[in-house]
């Protein structure tokens, strides 16, 4: 937590927008490995990262093993949690860990954009609902977490 979590080298995963409202994904692979072995980014490294992309307005999502992204119903990184119950018992492999938040992105379809007029949806204001929406899901997470709804 805290000076830790900034300061550690880990599997991060954040979105952005550029200036002209584009979105950007940055998913970096870390490890659970210690000194030269590690891997990852930290968050100062993560800003950096975005800045150089020309991200405006960036929020960081999440790190370590909960940082797994799909393409297609694929996995398409290397998530670095190793520990039940995602994972092998034996804590030798790492895996993708049960999380309760995702961003699905879709494409839309040409035809189905439709403008509406008067309507302003700004950068600022999606990225603050999924803030809301994280942190609701956060909180759920630490419940079953707390109560073992889930036995």
């Amino acid at each position: 937590s805290g000076d830790k979590y900034a300061t550690n080298l880990a599997s991060r995963t954040a979105v952005g927008f550029d200036a002209n409202g584009r979105m950007m994904i940055i998913q970096i692979d870390g490890s659970i490995a210690v000194g030269h072995n590690k891997r990852g980014l930290d968050m100062k490294r993560l800003a950096d990262l975005l800045i150089k992309h020309g991200a405006v307005n960036a929020i960081n999502m999440d790190g370590g093993g909960s940082s797994a992204m799909a393409f297609a119903h694929e996995l398409i990184n290397y998530p670095s949690d190793n520990q039940p119950p995602s994972c092998h018992a034996s804590g030798e492999y790492q895996c993708e860990r049960p999380v309760s938040t995702v961003l699905c992105i879709h494409d839309q379809e040409a035809e189905a954009i439709v403008p509406v007029q008067g309507s302003i949806v700004s950068t600022a204001g999606l990225m603050f609902g999924g803030c809301i929406l994280f942190a609701i899901g956060s909180l759920g997470a630490l419940a079953l977490r707390q109560y073992h709804w889930w036995c």
